[in-house]
């Protein structure tokens, strides 16, 4: 019942969304003075050795008393709050010292962007390969980070997108039909999720098993792995066994449903509220939620803490997985504006215990997938931006009830 509250509480906020949508844009997170001075700090900057693009050592001298020292970093103020502070990272860069000096110093959680998606780590039948990804988890390890594993499961190339799953499972089973097209498909979806998490059973906090089931409608998405179901299962049945055969693999850790567009789409949040609902009445071991918030300027921030309440009311742990905030220009108002988003995450999950981490997509936006739109925390420069100061604001004054 208490989820239901949760649910009509988070539309109600989306249908007054205009209304919000003024009020955070007349009263942002921080003062306009605040907001300058915080600038002025976070603008002093000094060098860091290392391979093109460098990034900046953080110098955080300002004058005003709420400016971040460079000894307090944002993991640092996080970690007693009982929250991790992550970031998405790329194989090639973590050996950049720059980028390598605000990785370890910032964020105490990785997740590799790419290394442990299938295209990339199951290129062909017989072959695996984890390099990639074992060089961010052995990096992690070695400076005390915790490691998100994404993704297990996601879509297919009847998307178009073709970063998701290789043409080799379609080529697998062409030809094959009812019967014989789903028991193949369930085969290479077993052997995948049981040999990657396998390979790093007890080396990740968590794995996204499942990324983005649902569409934007609130349906489940056709794809190849839906194909896998028998003609008698319910939609959810391929979803239901990649979370069984994760835990069998990788008993130690937490299993997590991902998607985008939840804090924007009601009827997206409750098909999804829906399926969780189906898997936990099927003994399916599912611990979490992952609201990934690649947020865009005009999103109404007062519906984040709803959302994440939603489900925390239904015992599952919560992580902000993918957040950005994507902005049309370096304007003042943008960067205000889009530091303002970032807080509003950052207190939404302080103020809810079930919210355990946030992630950004990537902390600068030189390395970002939308670096066009500027959406990180961290100039192009490694540069802390207004965004940056919103976030340590946030933790700064963050309780969790």
């Amino acid at each position: 019942m208490k989820k239901n509250i949760g649910l009509v509480a988070f539309a109600a906020l989306l249908i007054a969304g205009a209304q919000a949508q003024r009020r955070h844009h007349e009263d942002p997170l921080l003062a306009p003075a605040e907001r300058q001075s915080l600038r002025d700090a976070l603008n002093e900057s000094g060098e860091l050795s290392g391979s093109a693009p460098q990034f900046s050592r953080l110098q955080l001298s300002g004058t005003n008393a709420d400016s971040p020292p460079p000894s307090i970093p944002l993991a640092a103020l996080a970690k007693p709050l009982d929250r991790s502070i992550g970031t998405a990272v790329q194989s090639p860069l973590v050996g950049d010292k720059g980028y390598a000096a605000i990785l370890t110093r910032e964020f105490d959680m990785v997740t590799p962007e790419n290394e442990m998606k299938f295209v990339h780590v199951h290129p062909a039948p017989a072959t695996y390969q984890f390099a990639d990804a074992e060089m961010i988890v052995g990096f992690a390890k070695s400076h005390g980070m915790q490691v998100r594993g994404h993704t297990l499961v996601w879509q297919n190339l009847d998307s178009g997108n073709e970063d998701q799953v290789p043409e080799w499972v379609a080529q697998t089973t062409q030809g094959l039909q009812g019967a014989a097209l789903s028991t193949k498909l369930s085969q290479i979806l077993q052997d995948h999720i049981k040999t990657v998490a396998g390979n790093f059973s007890g080396k990740v906090y968590s794995w996204d098993v499942v990324n983005e089931a649902i569409d934007n409608t609130g349906a489940m998405r056709k794809t190849i792995w839906s194909r896998s179901n028998a003609a008698n299962d319910p939609d959810y049945a391929y979803i239901a066994k990649a979370f069984k055969w994760a835990h069998e693999a990788d008993p130690q850790a937490k299993l997590f449903y991902n998607d985008y567009g939840l804090e924007s789409n009601p009827t997206k949040a409750a098909a999804v509220v829906k399926l969780i609902s189906e898997l936990r009445k099927a003994q399916v071991p599912i611990d979490g939620v992952g609201l990934q918030m690649h947020l865009e300027l005009g999103v109404d921030p007062h519906s984040f803490a709803a959302l994440i309440e939603t489900f925390a009311a239904m015992s599952l742990e919560v992580h902000i997985t993918e957040l950005d905030v994507a902005i049309p220009d370096l304007s003042p108002a943008s960067l205000s504006a889009q530091a303002a988003l970032y807080g509003h995450a950052m207190q939404a999950c302080l103020s809810v215990s079930a919210c355990k981490a946030l992630v950004v997509w990537g902390f600068s936006d030189a390395h970002s997938w939308k670096a066009s739109q500027t959406p990180d925390l961290f100039n192009a420069d490694g540069k802390p931006k207004d965004a940056y100061g919103a976030v340590w604001h946030a933790l700064r004054g963050g309780s969790s009830r």
